[in-house]
């Protein structure tokens, strides 16, 4: 019976192992994200990045197919498993993460309904944590359920990270 497995990648080679597992015949998986990143120029441009960092997915049949050469293939670590056989994921893992999948083949990850309340630009007040009452800048939602807001701290302008649901109106 085919399921899906986790495949542990080494640190920033979730594309090279995707790549490799699906040129040795297997059916991979590397969900991805939108993620914002500064570039050059101060500018920020929008890339795609692992989902769950340092992971990948890979289905396969345990009881008939070649498992193994997965723990040598150039780019992962090997299969995690708990004893002598991998380890299959819960069913319907995989299908829910790729029900979230835009039209770019990019998950998108609900920031609660700050970016549709707020444009970049409004005051907002951080409602709870550490940095409660303090005012800022909503700027944009992140895409993992968090907004950021930029904020005056020790006298320069910083972009804080804070869960969606943290944000209110400013007074």
């Amino acid at each position: 019976m085919r399921r899906w497995y986790v495949v542990q990648a080494k640190p920033g080679q979730e594309r090279t192992a995707e790549a490799n597992l699906l040129r040795q015949g297997y059916r991979a998986y590397l969900p991805r994200l939108k993620s914002r990143r500064k570039a050059g120029g101060g500018r920020w441009i929008t890339v795609p990045v692992p989902l769950f960092p340092g992971y990948l997915f890979v289905e396969l049949d345990v009881t008939r197919q070649a498992w193994r050469s997965i723990n040598g293939t150039i780019g992962a670590i090997g299969l995690v498993s708990f004893g002598p056989r991998p380890s299959p994921l819960p069913d319907g893992v995989i299908e829910g993460v790729r029900a979230r999948e835009g039209a770019d083949g990019l998950v998108e990850l609900d920031a609660g309904d700050a970016a549709a309340r707020y444009k970049p630009g409004d005051r907002v007040a951080i409602a709870d944590g550490p940095l409660a009452e303090a005012d800022g800048l909503f700027q944009a939602a992140d895409g993992r359920k968090r907004v950021v807001v930029l904020m005056r701290l020790l006298g320069r302008e910083v972009p804080v990270r804070v869960r969606g649901d943290q944000i209110r109106a400013a007074s």
